[in-house]
């Protein structure tokens, strides 16, 4: 369920039972370790008003995928960084 939120004038969803099923990282083996990998998630939205359909997507940011949380710090620190120093992308679905 989507709620809507004043203070932003905007909608958000709580994903309370997400899980990651399977992950495939890359095949190579670069000096890169687990904590620089990055993933983003799809998300698609249908809804309706009246008699207009709709269908919305947004690529959420910058994810992470750690294993223990001795990696947590690092996990952090990538995304950050790649959201300070990130290029605008458009992306067309």
């Amino acid at each position: 369920m989507f709620e809507f939120t004043k203070e932003t004038s905007g909608l958000k969803a709580c994903f309370k039972n997400l899980s990651l099923k399977k992950i495939k990282r890359r095949d190579t083996k670069s000096d890169e370790v687990v904590t620089e990998e990055k993933f983003g998630l799809v998300l698609h939205c249908f809804f309706s008003v009246g008699d207009m359909n709709f269908c919305v997507h947004a690529l959420s940011n910058p994810v992470v995928v750690i294993v223990h949380g001795n990696q947590f710090a690092n996990a952090v620190a990538t995304v950050l960084w790649d959201n300070f120093f990130r290029e605008k992308v458009c992306f067309i679905f």
